[in-house]
Parts: structure tokens; sequence; C-alpha cells
């Protein structure tokens, strides 16, 4: 009766620590870890991230939500503001919200950066290449405003290009109270800087809603300013 007694209480132990150590699920749980990060583009670290297949790594700020992407896609990582300002109109709909984000992409073109961005502008200029481009990138997904293309180097010294354009836009809004919709018209701003090495053209482009632009940039810039190569 004693061996049986304590039988049982083995067993009853067992399924116990089974049950707050399920070793099994440990396990799979880290398999799938590892197979998620071997299939990540690079490595976030400390608000750092690094590209090891492109040689590159950018430093996002505090307080930032960011995304590594697949490795064998162009669109690398990308960062959205946390603590973001909401316009008036959208305070009921807080969805139609732009909110601030960064997406570092990179591809590969034998022509320089000024022939590059120029190419962008054009609407004569339709391969596939830019399709892609437009469509990855909101800000450049639609009609120009004003385009503006200056100077700029990194804080490592690397020498780009920067593109700072708006694009208007306009959305059905619901109005609270209401059954109808009202159209919104407002615009976006957006900062672009191209970096370029060899055949290897890196794109950080940085969107928000036009009238929180100015609180927004010297953080877009701080974000761009941070690449760099690796050694």
């Amino acid at each position: 009766m004693k061996r049986r007694t304590m039988n049982g209480a083995l067993a009853l132990i067992t399924l116990l620590a089974l049950a707050l150590f399920p070793q099994g699920d440990n396990s799979e749980a880290q398999a799938k870890r590892k197979r998620k990060a071997k299939d990540t583009a690079g490595v976030f670290k400390d608000r750092v991230y690094t590209d090891n297949q492109h040689g590159f790594s950018i430093t996002f700020l505090e307080g930032w939500k960011t995304k590594v992407k697949r490795k064998d896609k162009k669109l690398r990582v990308t960062a959205s503001k946390s603590d973001y300002f909401i316009p008036e109109t959208f305070r009921n709909n807080t969805f139609h919200t732009t909110i601030p984000k960064v997406k570092v992409y990179v591809d590969t073109t034998s022509l320089g950066i000024r022939a590059f961005i120029d190419s962008l502008k054009s609407p004569k200029f339709n391969s596939g290449q830019m399709q892609d481009i437009s469509l990855e990138f909101k800000a450049l997904n639609g009609k120009f405003t004003r385009p503006r293309v200056t100077r700029i180097k990194s804080d490592s010294g690397i020498k780009g290009r920067r593109m700072k354009t708006t694009l208007r836009y306009s959305l059905d809004v619901q109005k609270s109270g209401r059954s109808d919709a009202t159209v919104v018209s407002d615009f976006l701003q957006a900062d672009i800087v191209f970096f370029k090495k060899k055949d290897k053209i890196y794109i950080i482009s940085a969107v928000c809603e036009s009238q929180f632009y100015q609180v927004n940039e010297p953080l877009f810039q701080q974000i761009a300013k941070s690449f760099t190569f690796a050694e």
C-alpha cells in the first residue's frame, strides 16, 4: 500500500512539473525564435539596427516601435513614433492619422543619386523598380508638390541627397453623431534621404501629417544622419 501511495505521489509530482515546465513547448518556442531570427533582414539591439547583408547600420530613437522585415525583402526595417499628435479633424477617427514613420529600403541601380531621384520624379520613367518603390512609400505614390532636393551628410561623413516634398490627400471622414461623411483634404510631408555605395541605393523615408512636420523634422533627421556603412 505504501509503495502504491508513493508511486502515485511521484506521478503527481511529475505531472505538476510537466505542467509548470513544459519542456516540449519551450523547445518549440526556442526553435521558432531561432527560425524567425534567421529569416529577418538584420539585428536590432540597443536602438541600433545592423544589416550585415547590405553592410550598414542606423540608430532609432527611444520610444519608437521598430519592426525588422524579412531578409529577402528590399524593405529592411521600419520605425513608428509611439507618442504622436492627431489632427483635430481625425479626433473621432484616429485611425485616419498618418503616424510619423521611418522606412529603410535598399535597392540596386547603376544611376547616380541625383539621376535616381530625377527618375522617381519623372512621370515618363515608369520601370518596374520605380513602381515598386512608389508603392512602398506613401509619399512617392501620388502627385509631388514642390519637391526640393538638397545635399546632406551623415554624422559619419557619408554624402547623400535629401528630398522634401508634400503630398495632398482627401478622405471621407465620419463625424461624431452624424451618419454622413465629410471630405477632409490635407497634406503629408515627406523627408527622404538617399545614400549610395557602389551599385546599392539606400533610401530612408520619413512621413507624417504636414501640420506636425516642424515637430518631427529634427527627429527624422537625427535618425537619417545616424546612417553609417559597416567597416
